[in-house]
C-alpha cells in the first residue's frame, strides 16, 4: 500500500489550495492510496477546495477522485505527525522551509 505525506506543514489557504490543485493534477491518475497533508490549522480543513490561480481549470474535474486520497492532518505538535508518519512510504518536500 503506498502512502504519501506532504511536508513541511501548510500554514495558509493559499498554500493548501495550491497543494491539492497539483495533487489532483498529478497523483489522482497513480497508484498513491493515501496522501497525507498536515495543516497548522483545523479551520483549513473545511477550506473550499478550488483551482489555484493559474493552473488548468480541468482539474477541478479531479477533485472527486482526490478527496478519496487525501487526509487533512490538522498538527499542534510533532506527535500529531507521528501515527501518519509510521504509515508513508513517501514523502513529498513541496517548499523549502523558510521559502
Amino acid at each position: 500500500m503506498t502512502r504519501l505525506a506532504y511536508l513541511p506543514v501548510v500554514e495558509d489557504e493559499d498554500q493548501l489550495i495550491d497543494i491539492l490543485s497539483r495533487a489532483a493534477w498529478f497523483l489522482t491518475f497513480s497508484s498513491i492510496e493515501r496522501v497525507f497533508v498536515f495543516v497548522a490549522d483545523e479551520r483549513l480543513t473545511e477550506t473550499e477546495w478550488t483551482v489555484a490561480p493559474g493552473m488548468d481549470p480541468a482539474i477541478a474535474q479531479r477533485f472527486e477522485a482526490l478527496r478519496e486520497l487525501i487526509e487533512l492532518v490538522p498538527v499542534s505538535s510533532r506527535a500529531d505527525t507521528a501515527r501518519a508518519m509510521r504509515q508513508v512510504s513517501i514523502v513529498l518536500r513541496w517548499r523549502e522551509r523558510g521559502s
